[in-house]
């Protein structure tokens, strides 16, 4: 197996960087080097992401979905780099990316029970919120006037 997996590493590895694999006897110190090399786990690291995340801000009309891809892969950067977060943690920093217009939810959400209160839930609720919130942009934009003024004032 192995053999195996050795094969399928070094296929996967760029040309440029099979060098630093040549000199192993088994995948698993193949694997180590390349880990070492591109998984850089420490606290410079992690304070960099953090630092991301910090300003990491949804502007009002933008997409909640695309904000919350960046937002997620900070959150899995973050674990690469060696953090160890807490589901609570990641709840608090989503919370702090979000503009005062979600802050009634956020407050809703907050009241639930802390067990009951997961990224995923989060999100959910986020995700439904904003669904609302574009239904009744695009309801206010569709609904006809019944009289126009004369507008050659």
């Amino acid at each position: 197996m192995d053999c195996k997996a050795e094969s399928l590493l070094v296929s996967l590895v760029s040309d440029e960087y099979l060098g630093c694999i040549r000199e192993k006897n088994t995948t698993k110190e193949m694997w180590k080097v390349l880990e070492d090399t591109f998984a850089k786990k420490s606290a410079g690291k992690q304070t960099v992401i953090r630092k991301q995340i910090a300003r990491l801000q949804l502007k009002e009309g933008t997409s909640l979905r695309a904000h919350l891809l960046k937002f997620e892969d900070l959150i899995r950067q973050l674990r690469v780099a060696g953090s160890n977060l807490e589901e609570s943690d990641v709840c608090a920093a989503l919370s702090l990316t979000l503009p005062e217009s979600y802050d009634p939810l956020m407050t809703a959400l907050e009241n639930l029970p802390e067990d009951e209160l997961t990224y995923e839930v989060k999100k959910t609720r986020l995700l439904s919120d904003e669904s609302k919130r574009l239904d009744r942009m695009h309801s206010y934009e569709e609904k006809p006037t019944a009289f126009v003024g004369d507008q050659r004032r």
